[in-house]
């Protein structure tokens, strides 16, 4: 993103002025209030929505395209509840209904974090020597594996962040 006419010198996020003063002439008054909502629209729509939902959401985050850096392309967010993590040794998998054969799928982010209720919280994956919790995708599933036995661990979230074209 380009840095704003309005913002301060170091600003690259879109930024809004506290206050705009208008013109009496309808044409440029016209002119500055569509040049003002779309400051405005670029503003909220690259913000980031906090929601993290069971389902595929715009996050309000945008990735880059290689070669043409004028060009972003939005990033989709979706949350699954995994449940608890498997014993020793073990792993568990879950589908995650996303696109592997979309030539333009790109995976930006993939973490998540469990609890073991009253105790502790961990984020995933996990890297402690020989106590490691794997955390990984294929075509088809979410899946874990755990080196050491985490069932206490019963509530886990894991989230992918993504782009599709």
């Amino acid at each position: 993103m380009t840095t704003n006419a309005f913002g301060p010198n170091n600003s690259v996020a879109p930024y809004l002025p506290n206050a705009i003063d208008f013109q009496n002439e309808i044409q440029r008054l016209s002119d500055q209030l569509n040049y003002v909502y779309s400051l405005i629209s670029t503003a909220v729509n690259v913000r980031d929505i906090a929601f993290y939902q069971n389902r595929e959401l715009l996050s309000g985050g945008q990735l880059f395209t290689p070669g043409n850096p004028q060009k972003n392309r939005y990033i989709y967010r979706q949350c699954y509840n995994f449940g608890a993590l498997p014993a020793k040794n073990a792993s568990k998998t879950i589908p995650h209904g996303i696109d592997f054969t979309n030539n333009n799928l790109v995976f930006v982010a993939i973490y998540g974090a469990s609890i073991h209720p009253n105790t502790e919280a961990i984020p995933l994956p996990y890297v402690i020597q020989n106590k490691e919790i794997e955390l990984k995708l294929t075509a088809t599933d979410i899946y874990v594996y755990c080196h050491e036995n985490y069932t206490a661990f019963t509530e886990t979230i894991i989230t992918l962040e993504y782009v599709k074209g």
